[in-house]
């Protein structure tokens, strides 16, 4: 299969009225749908992804992924078409880097290639995040010292979703050089695996090993896929638009004047933040889930109750999965893993995870969340033994579901204070302000309905999610019973209706 397809007149005869409809939908697309596109839009749910949907199985397979590719650039470019072409550079680079590195003579060759393409690669990445951060930073240092000229500020945008489809290519190009796979020929295939549009935006970050060879299986409408899909995009809508935006008006309002807040407000802020965010990155990944499942498509888990967890590095295990495999396989084991002296286990701890709060933005906000990040796995993996004669010592070890327990309140609670904060604060210097004022116990009566409101929504998402088992993303699968599963999809669809913001919010890690 080439990437063009000869024209084959016979099946464009025997199909004209199925190939008319869709040309009359892609000619009344860009009317119908707004500016952005967004998967908790009314335009993506009832417009893009039916038509994509009706077109990809009215089609043959040798022309589906010419579909697939076209949908992505359209479902990118829509919101800034300039950025699509930035896309498709990144995409020509690694695509030819892969080609060049497999039939390189030599392995001093190789490694020449290897090095050429990641440099590009990261470079754009740089220039377009990092740059005025990088010269601000240097600026400051420079008019201290009162040597230099400054450096210019560039006046640009960050293109949506660059970190995520930078670090897919990115692990490409490195599996290619490492032989884990041979590099991809079909320029179009490879072009739709950086751009698959379900995980194009915000992840999960892919490996090209499990998703491009899905792009060349067979896949039949089936009406049980498209009642599994719609259900996680029911899901994913449900913690979306009704949780994340509904605690993202209290938290926001918060953030936004701090100093007219204090003591319980500040600490409800940080811990209705970590909520907030979660339930929005994983409801993009369930909606995400849902709409590649109606293809037919398997996407890679993203989130695994990270609220479960017993200790912070296993939090860390079960949030962004995706992200953190990354940074582990392609830095952190190289650097020594677990395999090195405690120091040096630390050192190379604190160094990634400095790293993956750099990944989460350009400011010294994400630099310091990554750090404390680290710090508190560190102190965690040093006292382990001296924990565990305490708990011992205490008894609290022979109640299983009080040990658990206080595993995951402590959990959740320093993530929220050394995670909400830092994360969702503007500056260093707001986040110092929330630690130092958030021990009083002031609180507005006025402010208290909210409160139990965004505490019930809380209480509700949680029930319904503690049947489900370890790395289940649908609810609907613990409910043995048809009139329980009638009942969820119903609290579901009114919640959305009467709760939900009815105004379509672009998703918190777009941003990255």
């Amino acid at each position: 299969m080439g990437i063009f397809e000869p024209v084959n007149l016979k099946f464009y005869v025997r199909n004209r009225t199925k190939i008319g409809i869709l040309f009359n939908f892609a000619a009344i697309l860009p009317i119908l749908i707004p500016a952005v596109l967004l998967f908790n839009s009314i335009a993506y749910l009832f417009l893009f992804l039916p038509i994509v949907t009706l077109a990809y199985f009215l089609l043959p397979q040798r022309y589906r992924w010419c579909l697939l590719l076209g949908a992505s650039y359209f479902f990118y470019m829509y919101w800034k078409w300039q950025y699509g072409l930035l896309m498709l550079l990144t995409t020509f680079i690694t695509y030819t880097t892969g080609l060049l590195i497999n039939r390189a003579a030599t392995e001093r060759q190789r490694t020449g290639w290897f090095v050429l393409g990641l440099g590009v690669d990261i470079a754009i990445l740089f220039f377009f995040k990092y740059f005025n951060f990088v010269g601000e930073s240097l600026n400051i240092v420079f008019n201290a010292l009162r040597v230099g000229a400054p450096i210019p500020t560039l006046d640009l945008i960050l293109p949506v979703g660059i970190s995520f489809y930078t670090f897919q290519s990115l692990s490409y190009t490195i599996d290619v050089y490492r032989r884990k796979h041979l590099p991809e020929k079909h320029f179009g295939l490879y072009a739709l695996y950086v751009a698959f549009f379900p995980q194009l935006v915000a992840g999960p970050i892919e490996r090209s090993q499990d998703l491009l060879p899905q792009f060349r299986e067979t896949h039949t409408f089936s009406v049980e896929r498209l009642i599994a899909g719609a259900r996680l995009i029911l899901w994913g809508l449900f913690k979306k638009v009704v949780i994340a935006d509904s605690l993202g008006l209290y938290v926001n309002r918060v953030y936004a004047d701090l100093p007219a807040h204090q003591g319980i407000a500040l600490l409800l802020a940080m811990l209705f933040f970590v909520y907030q965010i979660y339930c929005d990155f994983s409801g993009y990944s369930d909606i995400a889930h849902g709409s590649a499942r109606i293809l037919g498509y398997r996407l890679t888990v993203n989130f695994n109750f990270p609220f479960r967890a017993r200790s912070y590095s296993d939090l860390w295990a079960r949030w962004h999965i995706t992200l953190t495999n990354w940074f582990r396989e392609y830095l952190y084991i190289p650097l020594g893993g677990n395999r090195v002296k405690p120091l040096l286990q630390y050192r190379n701890t604190l160094f990634i995870f400095a790293l993956i709060g750099l990944w989460h933005g350009a400011a010294w906000n994400f630099v310091l969340f990554g750090i404390l990040q680290a710090l508190v796995i560190i102190a965690a993996l040093a006292t382990k033994k001296q924990r565990q004669a305490i708990n011992s010592a205490w008894g609290i070890d022979r109640y299983g579901v009080v040990d658990a327990a206080i595993d995951r309140i402590m959990v959740v609670g320093i993530y929220a204070i050394f995670a909400g904060g830092i994360f969702r604060a503007k500056s260093v210097a707001d986040y110092v302000y929330m630690l130092t004022h958030c021990w009083s116990f002031g609180l507005k009566k006025s402010a208290l309905p909210e409160i139990i409101f965004l505490c019930l929504l809380i209480f509700c998402f949680e029930l319904i999610q503690y049947p489900m088992k370890e790395r289940q993303t649908d609810p609907f699968l613990s409910l043995k019973r048809y009139r329980y599963r009638l009942l969820l999809y119903l609290f579901l669809i009114f919640a959305i209706l009467l709760a939900g913001n009815s105004q379509a919010d672009p998703f918190l890690y777009f941003q990255f």
